[in-house]
């Protein structure tokens, strides 16, 4: 592995199978970390195919690019999203 470019925060977010559908590729999220600090929002680059298994459920990874380049926020920070429909999940940022 070798890293190209680390100009981007990409979002992996873990999503039920069954709601998989309402995260569309360019539809934007809603993010709020748990330390409390400030929301931000992401867009949506894609997501897998292919379910896994976490936490013994079937989840979809959708991939999605903070689109505040300017924010300090670590890798590995845990954030709780949303989008327009209200779904709620937990996903990890990474760098």
């Amino acid at each position: 592995l070798a890293v190209s470019d680390n100009s981007a925060y990409i979002l992996l977010v873990p999503v039920d199978f069954r709601d998989a559908a309402r995260f569309d590729t360019g539809s934007e999220i809603e993010c709020k970390p748990w330390d409390n600090s400030k929301e931000f929002k992401a867009k949506v680059c894609g997501r897998r195919k292919e379910p896994q298994l976490i936490g013994g459920q079937p989840k979809i990874i959708i991939t999605a690019e903070l689109l505040d380049s300017n924010r300090e926020i670590p890798p590995g920070t845990i954030v709780q999203c949303k989008t327009n429909s209200g779904t709620h999940i937990l996903s990890s940022l990474f760098n």
